[in-house]
């Protein structure tokens, strides 16, 4: 039975979209000194939508001659959910985008191992050890059809590698992801050596003056930003930027959604409903210009769907999401001209922000402070602000731009201080 003869099935209790996914990855790790065994791991599945009087329900399954029980299942969910408005979409062409390599999808176990080698090289290059780490690679196909015509298939690759490193107490770590085999391994492992072995002899310190977030931890302060611009929150009243839609609310900083970026992981030409992407400001010079939807929430909120609704996998409905997330600051300087500043590597605690307002307290996992052309490491600090409020205190911008999984930005400077 193909998608078509399921998706005619389903027509018989309204109107109806098919999803279909499949997904095979091969993992190494690294234990200390021991690289473990490969694992090969293969996922398929399908996701079945019915939409009954404009409500909409949902089921998966996992073999095709479970589909008929699935529908059924999807068909009474609608009918008890009982929202109104929901349309599917409808087709388009889509654009072509680059989120699909032959040189990873050709990558076997003792390809992995090599990588990890190069890791564990770059390691003890900075006379530190390797702790724990692993290399990902997977090839995945989704194939999207519904009662509207629409009619999509999508094929990427995607290479992930998070490693870890130590030196007496001091620990680093360092990632990169991509659909493509464009990262140097030894150089990662480079960089999670040189902040293990700095950091071994970092102390706490009280500071006040210029903090440089690196954008790992901008990127998960921006967690709180990405919940204020979700549909879904905007609808239910818990953001706190719904009504602040043309006003300034992030000082000159701008924030762009960009699904086309060549190999990043968040790149695609059509999201998990098989609706178009685009690339779009979300903050233009502080301006807040738009909120993202899915296409359920954006029914139920009388607009249209932004090309933001991703599953998880074949057996969730999809749910609001970005894609690649791209920072700008129109004011900038190279950080090696900067005389003084605290730059704070990573931080713990991000599950206790508080999303709606943005407040945190966080530890100082790893920072530098950097003066009189001397880094100084710090751990163990309190870092306590706002979110939203640094949004609008930000003062410049390194003129260097880093490329963090599916985010890219400088590093932004406020002035700020940490407590012992």
């Amino acid at each position: 039975m193909n998608l078509e003869g399921m998706l005619r099935f389903a027509e018989k209790f309204g109107e109806a979209e098919i999803y279909w996914e499949e997904e095979s990855s091969l993992t190494a790790r690294y234990n200390l000194d021991y690289i473990e065994t490969g694992l090969h791991d293969f996922s398929t599945g399908f996701g079945v939508r019915l939409v009954v009087n404009g409500s909409i329900g949902f089921a998966y399954f996992t073999r095709e001659s479970e589909y008929r029980d699935a529908i059924r299942k999807a068909s009474k969910l609608a009918r008890l959910r009982g929202e109104k408005g929901y349309e599917l979409p409808y087709s388009h062409e889509g654009k072509r985008v680059d989120n699909f390599s032959p040189r990873v999808a050709d990558l076997e176990f003792e390809d992995l191992v090599s990588i990890l080698d190069e890791v564990i090289a770059g390691i003890r290059r900075e006379r530190a050890k390797p702790m724990q780490g692993e290399v990902v690679s997977s090839v995945g196909k989704t194939e999207i059809i519904n009662s509207t015509g629409l009619h999509v298939i999508d094929r990427s690759s995607r290479i992930e590698l998070d490693v870890s490193s130590y030196r007496g107490t001091g620990t680093g770590y360092d990632f990169w992801s991509s659909s493509e085999l464009d990262f140097d391994p030894r150089n990662i492992g480079i960089s999670a050596g040189r902040d293990a072995r700095l950091l071994s002899t970092a102390r706490k310190l009280g500071y006040e003056g210029i903090i440089a977030l690196h954008p790992d931890v901008f990127d998960s302060l921006l967690g709180v930003v990405y919940s204020a611009v979700n549909g879904e929150s905007v609808r239910r009243g818990k953001s706190p930027w719904s009504d602040k839609l043309g006003e300034n609310v992030a000082g000159k900083l701008t924030l762009i959604e960009d699904p086309w970026l060549p190999y990043f992981p968040g790149t695609c030409g059509f999201d998990d409903e098989g609706v178009p992407t685009s690339k779009k400001p979300i903050i233009k010079d502080g301006i807040l210009e738009r909120f993202v939807y899915d296409t359920r929430t954006a029914s139920l909120s009388d607009t249209k769907s932004t090309g933001n609704g991703f599953r998880d996998s074949y057996q969730s409905e999809p749910e609001i999401s970005l894609t690649n997330v791209v920072v700008e600051f129109p004011e900038s300087e190279p950080m090696k001209d900067m005389d003084e500043f605290l730059f704070i590597r990573s931080l713990m605690g991000y599950h206790n922000m508080n999303i709606k307002t943005g407040d945190f307290a966080l530890t100082i996992d790893g920072a530098f402070l950097h003066k009189n052309g001397k880094v100084m490491p710090v751990k163990g600090s309190m870092f306590i602000g706002n979110v939203f409020d640094i949004l609008k205190r930000i003062e410049l911008s390194s003129e260097e731009i880093f490329r963090r999984g599916n985010f890219l930005s400088p590093v932004i400077f406020f002035h700020g201080k940490i407590i012992v």
